[in-house]
C-alpha cells in the first residue's frame, strides 16, 4: 500500500465516527436520485470534512471553506446556486441531505471522487503531502536559524559591534594605506629598476630603494603613517571641540542666560500645574543634620551643595570609563586587521562572487559617504560661522558624524544648534533663522538630491527599507547599529540576490528599488540556458540562436 492511500486510509477512518455515517437516506424515494452506496458514502466523508463538531449542519462560510479544501473553485453563480439550492428555508443551515442533492446537482461523478479521496488532516485541513511537509520543516529551519542569529547579535554584541566597528574603520583607512604601499599607484611613482631587485624582491634593500625611489612604504610603516594621521586628526579635533566648548560655557552672560532659562522653564511647569520642588540649599554646611554636605530637606529631598558626590561622580566615571574601553577596544581590532591586510588582496577572503560584490559595495559606501558627510559639515559649519553662531566648529563635525545616521540624523544635526541660539542674546532674528535654515538647506539638498545621485545603483534599497533597517539596527546594536544600518542592509540584499529561495526573493522584492539592476546577476546564478528546441530543421547555429531567443 503507498504512503497516499495509508493517508487516505487513516483519514477515512478519523471521519467514520461522525454521526452522519450512522443515518440512512432515501434519495431515490425523496429526490428521485439514483445514488449507489459509494457515492452516499463519498458525500458523507465530504460533509463531515465540512461539520468537524458533529452537530449535523453547516453554514455558508464553513461550505465555501470545504470547497477551498478539496481545492474546487465554484464560480459565483455555482455557489448562489448551490446556496439557494440547499439553504430553501433561508436558516442559514445546511443538511447532509440538501448538501448532497447539490452536489450531485452540480459536480460530476468524477470530480466529486476526487474531493472524497483528499487526504484529511485535524481541525479540517487538508493533509499535507511528502514534498509539503518538506517545505515546511525547511521554512522553520531557516526562521530557527535567523532567530538564533538575532540571539548571537544581540548576547553577543559586545565583541560584534567593535569588531564591527573595527571593519568599518579600515575600509575607511585602506585607501591611504593602499596610497602609501600600491605602486605605481594610479599610474604614477613606478618603481625604479635595479639589478637586485631578481635576487631579493622583498629584501630590506630592495624595500628602502622603493621607499626612498617611489616613496613605496613597508607594510608596517604604512600602517603606522596612517593610524599616527587618524590619531593626530582625532585629537585635534577633540581639543578644537574641547576648547571652543570651554569658552562658551566660562562666557558669563551664557551661564546667566542658561540659569534664566532653567528658571523660566520650571515657571512654566508651575503655571500649567506642574509643581516643581527645588532642592532646599543649606546655609551652613557644617550644621548639616547627617554631615557636612549629606543633609536632606522638604520630602527627604537632598540639599543642594557645590560639587559632586561619589555616586555621581563614579557614574560620571562609569560612562566615560565605558566609552573608553569600547574605543580602545575598536582600535585593537583595527591595528590588528591593519596588519594582517595585504593591499594587493581583497579585505574580505573569499572566491564568492557574492563577498567580491559586498566588499565593492562596503568600500563604495564608505567612501563616498565620508566624502558627502565632510563635505556637508563643512559646508554647515562655514554657514554658523558666517551667521556668528557659536560652537559652529563642533556643529560641523556633529553634522558630519550624524550625517552616517540615515534619514534621522540629518535632522538631528539641523536642531543641534538650538540650545545656542536660545542662549546667545547676541543674535538678532535673521541669524537665529538663518541658523536653522541654513544647515537645512545643506542637509535636504545633499539626502534627496546629491547621496541619491552619486550613489545611484550601487545601493538600489528603497527609503522604507532603510528606514527599516534603521529601526531594527538600532535595536539591535544601539548607536552603532544606526551607524552601520545602510551597509548592513546592503550586505542582505546581495545576500538575497545570490540566494536561491521564495523567502530571499520576497525580501529582496521589499529592499529594492528597481528589479532589473540585479536581473543580469540572478540569470547568472540561476545557470545557463538550457537550448530549447524549435519546430522544424536548421542549422547548429541557427538552432542556437533560436532557443536563446525562446528563452528570453
Amino acid at each position: 500500500m503507498s504512503k497516499m492511500k495509508m493517508a487516505e486510509a487513516r483519514s477515512t477512518k478519523a471521519l467514520m465516527k461522525h454521526p452522519v455515517f450512522e443515518q440512512e437516506f432515501d434519495f431515490k424515494g425523496q429526490y428521485g436520485l439514483n445514488l449507489t452506496e459509494d457515492r452516499v458514502f463519498e458525500l458523507k466523508k465530504i460533509f463531515a470534512i465540512a461539520n468537524q463538531n458533529g452537530n449535523g449542519v453547516i453554514g455558508r462560510k464553513q461550505f465555501v471553506d470545504l470547497m477551498q479544501l478539496l481545492r474546487i473553485s465554484p464560480t459565483e453563480e455555482e455557489l448562489d446556486k448551490m446556496m439557494i439550492e440547499m439553504d430553501e428555508n433561508g436558516d442559514g443551515e445546511i443538511e447532509f441531505e440538501e448538501f448532497a442533492v447539490a452536489m450531485v446537482h452540480t459536480y460530476d461523478d468524477d470530480m466529486i471522487s476526487s474531493a472524497a479521496m483528499v487526504a484529511i488532516g485535524n481541525l479540517g485541513t487538508r493533509m499535507w503531502q511528502r514534498g509539503e511537509i518538506i517545505w515546511s520543516i525547511n521554512n522553520n529551519i531557516i526562521i530557527i536559524v535567523a532567530s538564533v542569529f538575532v540571539s548571537i547579535l544581540v548576547h553577543f554584541d559586545f565583541i560584534l559591534v567593535p569588531l564591527t566597528l573595527a571593519y568599518f574603520v579600515v575600509f575607511l583607512l585602506n585607501p591611504v594605506m593602499v596610497m602609501f604601499e600600491m605602486r605605481p599607484y594610479k599610474g604614477k611613482c613606478t618603481p625604479k629598476t635595479n639589478a637586485k631587485r631578481e635576487e631579493a624582491p622583498d629584501g630590506a634593500f630592495i624595500s628602502l630603494f622603493d621607499c626612498f625611489t617611489a616613496c613605496k612604504m613597508p607594510h608596517i610603516v604604512s600602517v603606522l603613517l596612517t593610524l599616527f594621521g587618524f590619531f593626530f586628526i582625532l585629537i585635534f579635533l577633540v581639543q578644537l571641540v574641547a576648547t571652543e566648548l570651554g569658552v562658551f560655557l566660562d562666557d558669563p552672560i551664557i551661564q546667566d542666560n542658561l540659569k534664566q532659562l532653567t528658571i523660566d522653564f520650571d515657571v512654566m511647569l508651575n503655571d500649567s500645574g506642574l509643581t516643581i520642588l527645588e532642592p532646599p540649599i543649606c546655609e551652613i554646611k557644617a550644621e548639616c543634620p547627617l554631615g557636612a554636605y549629606n543633609c536632606y530637606g522638604l520630602k527627604m529631598m537632598d540639599c543642594a551643595h557645590d560639587g559632586y558626590t561619589m555616586e555621581e561622580l563614579d557614574g560620571y566615571l562609569g560612562i566615560v570609563g565605558a566609552f573608553f574601553n569600547s574605543f580602545a577596544m575598536v582600535m585593537l581590532f583595527v591595528i590588528y586587521i591593519m596588519t594582517e591586510v595585504d593591499v594587493n588582496k581583497p579585505l574580505l577572503a573569499g572566491d564568492s562572487a557574492a563577498v567580491t560584490e559586498i566588499e565593492h559595495m562596503i568600500a563604495h559606501y564608505i567612501n563616498l559617504k565620508t566624502m558627502l558627510s565632510f563635505v556637508t559639515g563643512a559646508v554647515v559649519a562655514v554657514i554658523l560661522l558666517l551667521v556668528q553662531v557659536k560652537l559652529a566648529v563642533l556643529f560641523g563635525i556633529m553634522s558630519f558624524i550624524l550625517n552616517y545616521i540615515p534619514n534621522v540624523g540629518s535632522v538631528i544635526a539641523m536642531f543641534l544648534p538650538a540650545p545656542v541660539v536660545l542662549l546667545d542674546p547676541g543674535l538678532e532674528s535673521w541669524q537665529r533663522v538663518m541658523a536653522f535654515v541654513g544647515p537645512g538647506s545643506v542637509q535636504g539638498y545633499v539626502g534627496n538630491v546629491l547621496e541619491p545621485s552619486v550613489f545611484g545603483a550601487s545601493l538600489n534599497m528603497t527609503a522604507m527599507s532603510i528606514l527599516g533597517a534603521l529601526v531594527v539596527w538600532s535595536g539591535v546594536w544601539g548607536l552603532p547599529g544606526a551607524v552601520l544600518s545602510v551597509p548592513m542592509l546592503g550586505i542582505q540584499k546581495i545576500l538575497m540576490v545570490y540566494t536561491n529561495h521564495p523567502f530571499a526573493k520576497y525580501m529582496l522584492m521589499l529592499i529594492r528599488e528597481d528589479p532589473t539592476l540585479d536581473e543580469e546577476k540572478e540569470r547568472h546564478e540561476s545557470g545557463p540556458a538550457i537550448p530549447i528546441p524549435l519546430p522544424g530543421g536548421s542549422d547548429d547555429a541557427g538552432d542556437s540562436k533560436g532557443a536563446e531567443e525562446a528563452q528570453e
